[in-house]
């Protein structure tokens, strides 16, 4: 069976234009639209809102269950689902799913071009998509499919739902945090500067921190063209904050009194690193996820700020069950706050 893909290959254009023409957009010149139609009579392709059966974005008929909701990992593998917070992403996902008496099944899509097929083939009722920074020719490419982005920043004008942790609000509990533990010389550290909310959260800690009197020394590495599944191994993350430490130190100022990083799974590393060469006691560290498994393994138990992945997952499928049910309702972008934990430091 011919599918979208096969309609983009054969003209030559991406597959949001392909369902741009498919869906009647405005946004795609006459000659491209009449190019792309050709194409489909060609070999025959027909758009899945023409074919028989329940179309896919469809809500079941009324007084039906919801039958099948998908976590697409658009650009990730399920290696993401390794790291201890999203799997409690996935368990509120589930708990949720469990409740719609609707199954969750996990999909990958690591080219935004290579639509799975059980989503071609209409087998989802919705879909959670995660894995990357939210773009608006989403809408595009996943219609008429309903669909919820998690995480990431949301967008400046919003074309779909979302639901995203409050960035804005977890710089600023860092702040407060290192603040009021008598720290002034602040620094932030992060490996991985192609992560957006990383990016944000250090933005904006550093500008609320130097309006409230303190000095903070930033620290990040470029981006590079790293694996994705590379980019968060052990080997990895050694590597770089060896040389986000030897940033610090040739700085010549001394280490922070107060250090904010984006993950406990940093973190760690970092305590790890500073451990080995003798250094950073009595340095203050904040990070995010509230991941036992890293924050176990640094003493005393530096504090965290939750991002509460398990409500976030529950959050997205109610969302994506109101969108279903209400295909036309404009867009939703849920934040989500944030909590500290304060830790055993001090």
């Amino acid at each position: 069976m011919m599918t979208l893909t096969d309609v983009a290959e054969r003209a030559g254009v991406s597959v949001a234009t392909v369902s741009r023409v498919i869906n009647g957009r405005p946004t795609v010149t006459p000659k491209v639209a009449r190019h792309v139609k050709q194409v489909m009579a060609e070999i025959g392709y027909v758009p899945a809102a023409n074919r028989r059966g329940r179309k896919p974005g469809v809500p079941p008929e009324a007084g039906r269950q919801l039958r099948t909701i998908g976590l697409l990992l658009l650009g990730r593998s399920q290696e993401l689902l390794d790291q201890p917070s999203m799997g409690r992403v996935l368990g509120g996902m589930l708990e949720a799913g469990r409740a719609l008496h609707a199954d969750t099944v996990v999909l990958e899509m690591p080219d935004v071009t290579q639509m799975p097929r059980r989503i071609r083939n209409g087998e989802v009722d919705g879909l959670v998509v995660l894995g990357q920074q939210p773009q608006p020719e989403w809408l595009d490419i996943f219609h008429p499919v309903p669909m919820v982005a998690l995480g990431g920043e949301p967008l400046d004008v919003p074309v779909f739902d979302q639901v995203a942790v409050n960035d804005r609000a977890v710089a600023r509990l860092a702040v407060d945090y290192l603040r009021g533990r008598g720290c002034r010389r602040l620094g932030f550290l992060n490996h991985d500067s192609e992560h957006a909310a990383f990016v944000s959260r250090g933005n904006v800690f550093a500008e609320t921190a130097v309006a409230g009197g303190a000095t903070v020394s930033r620290h990040e590495l470029p981006e590079r063209a790293i694996d994705e599944a590379e980019m968060w191994t052990t080997a990895r993350l050694r590597a770089d904050f060896s040389e986000l430490v030897e940033q610090m130190l040739a700085a010549g100022n001394g280490l922070p009194e107060g250090v904010f990083v984006p993950t406990d799974q940093q973190a760690a590393m970092l305590h790890a690193l500073l451990r080995e060469r003798g250094l950073g006691e009595g340095m203050v560290t904040i990070s995010c996820n509230n991941d036992n498994a890293w924050l176990s393994a640094i003493h005393p138990r530096p504090a965290t700020i939750a991002l509460r992945a398990e409500e976030r997952g529950r959050l997205a499928v109610e969302r994506l069950v109101q969108r279903i049910r209400n295909p036309g309702a404009s867009p939703v972008v849920t934040l989500v706050t944030p909590r500290l934990v304060t830790g055993e430091e001090g």
